[in-house]
């Protein structure tokens, strides 16, 4: 089932709405795929993996205790299925849901995890050389088109540089 979450996250980095069906092994290979975009955005931005959590917060306003948790699990050599499963044990503990909804947690936490991709995403692309897209002209002078384009693009390129990062560590999903 893992390795199910994985192909869907290999087609579409950011979390396909087929990846809810399977619900823990999609949590595991989510928390795989956000450590893979936090490297991504760790090399382009010059933060720490652990720490572009953070900084995409301040792009936009996303969820980031849960990611930072599971980046800080798996800086410390945690795999993400050891990561994974801590959490969601410890969220059935919780009575007052705090942390998670104890009657979901893994939906709970994958529901955290994706939107953390989207934030590594926003963060490279804020942090991203600007002729990357010179052809579009200059980035003051776009219109929207040029402008949806970019965007486009730098999603594009995200989520290649994310597959290679995650393909490189594919072992970790074991």
């Amino acid at each position: 089932m893992i390795v199910a979450a994985d192909r869907l996250l290999q087609q579409d980095p950011f979390g396909p709405a087929e990846l809810f069906s399977a619900v823990d092994p999609a949590a595991v290979a989510a928390a795989h795929w956000l450590a893979a975009a936090a490297e991504v955005a760790a090399e382009t931005s010059g933060e720490h993996p652990t720490q572009v959590v953070l900084e995409a917060d301040t792009i936009e306003v996303l969820p980031h205790e849960t990611p930072t948790l599971v980046l800080g699990l798996l800086q410390d050599g945690a795999t993400p299925h050891e990561a994974v499963t801590a959490l969601v044990r410890h969220a059935m503990h919780i009575t007052d849901g705090l942390l998670l909804d104890p009657k979901r947690p893994a939906r709970d936490l994958l529901e955290d995890l994706l939107p953390g991709i989207h934030g590594r995403w926003l963060l490279r692309n804020a942090s991203a050389e600007p002729d990357e897209d010179e052809d579009l002209g200059d980035a003051e002078d776009w219109d929207a088109e040029q402008a949806e384009e970019h965007q486009r693009r730098s999603h594009e390129r995200f989520a290649r540089l994310v597959r290679e990062t995650a393909a490189t560590h594919s072992d970790r999903l074991i």
